[in-house]
């Protein structure tokens, strides 16, 4: 099924294609969401999510299908660059691996996240990006 209102966004109700790369520090065992993203997988906490991103909640506010043995729970393909996405989910899973200024973060984290945070609506961490620039 597509979400009719973001042609970035996908969320499937079949079996994951097998050559997906997960990325370890993100791929939580007891994760209730798994993400896919130009063939990177990413297994995180929905309820974290929805919290966090007005775009989530309605994302996760829509009926899922049933969970199987081999999804065990729901998945969502993200159109966005894996390296972005893997910015800003420990931005909003690690309190301390995006802080506030003067501490010191890259560039590549600041634009990752300020570009996911914006598009997924979620203002603590825009305004914390916008603080770093």
């Amino acid at each position: 099924m597509r979400d009719s209102d973001d042609s970035d966004v996908e969320i499937l109700d079949e079996e994951a294609p097998e050559l997906l790369q997960r990325v370890e520090e993100l791929w939580f065992e007891d994760g209730t969401l798994i993400i896919e993203a130009r063939g990177s997988a990413f297994r995180v906490y929905a309820g974290l999510l929805s919290a966090r991103s007005s775009v989530f909640h309605d994302m996760m506010s829509i009926p899922q299908p049933a969970s199987s043995a081999s999804q065990p729970c729901p998945t969502v393909t993200l159109h966005d660059s894996p390296q972005d996405l893997t910015h800003f989910l420990k931005a909003i899973m690690d309190s301390q691996y995006f802080e506030s200024p003067p501490h010191k973060t890259s560039v590549p984290i600041i634009t990752g996240v300020l570009r996911l945070s914006t598009k997924y609506d979620v203002p603590y961490l825009r305004k914390r990006a916008l603080m770093h620039l």
